[in-house]
């Protein structure tokens, strides 16, 4: 599966009403997303909400908020500050999108602009002693996870024990990884590498209304911790 990116597609178009000289500036739009992104994958996005501006132009005649989900476009132009677009969505496949599209009109300019909400799957990363069983239960529980488009994480400040472990794990789909894909820094000093791949295409359910099993690969450090603090943890993305 190809990487997604949880970027942000913004763009306007316009025309210029005033036609140069003395004339109103053009009409221009700006739509700003409210609620949280990205979303993970399987959990609903209810009634996301927006900021809707104008700038320029005339007065509005048309001011519309739409998505590319299927739903009814709805007119916002009586309506003020925050913009709820009233329905519910979800998407169980990572990276999948919804984009939000502002539409402003004066009678003789149009111009729009535009939000998207990203699901994604989570990155994991904790550091533990080597448990009975490397599954689903041990991967959800590690300390420290978060939404991500590719495997890259970044951890620093971290206490590795003694006999315990540095662990990752990433949906499949991140890879391919190698051993020098992870930079392990105690006390400034880094290396790369040092990591050894326990697990490969184990299945990890979201905990969500929708989950639909992910094939994840799970990395741990080929060594144990000697009870040192400040251990960086870096996976290149």
């Amino acid at each position: 599966m190809s990487r997604w990116s949880a970027s942000r597609w913004n763009f306007r178009s316009c025309t210029d009403a005033g036609g140069g000289g003395g004339g109103p500036s053009p009409l221009s739009v700006n739509l700003v997303k409210l609620s949280p992104d990205p979303v993970e994958v399987g959990a609903d996005l209810v009634n996301p909400q927006f900021n809707a501006s104008k700038s320029g132009g005339g007065s509005l005649t048309v001011f519309t908020l739409a998505d590319d989900d299927g739903n009814p476009v709805q007119d916002i132009l009586a309506g003020s500050d925050p913009r709820t677009m009233p329905f519910t969505y979800n998407k169980s496949v990572i990276g999948a999108q919804v984009v939000f599209t502002l539409v402003g009109e004066d009678g003789s300019s149009v111009a729009q602009d535009q939000e998207t909400h990203t699901w994604l799957p989570r990155v994991y990363l904790g550091i533990e002693p080597i448990p009975g069983a490397i599954n689903e239960a041990f991967v959800e529980a590690l300390a420290e996870n978060e939404l991500r488009a590719d495997k890259g994480i970044s951890r620093t400040g971290l206490t590795w024990a003694a006999g315990e472990y540095i662990w990752v794990a990433f949906p499949s789909s991140f890879g391919p990884a190698s051993p020098t894909d992870f930079l392990i820094s105690v006390g400034g000093s880094g290396f790369p590498g040092g990591m050894v791949q326990v697990a490969a295409g184990l299945n990890v359910t979201p905990n969500t209304p929708s989950g639909v099993p992910i094939p994840y690969d799970v990395w741990r450090s080929t060594g144990a911790g000697v009870g040192v603090g400040g251990v960086s943890v870096d996976v290149t993305p």
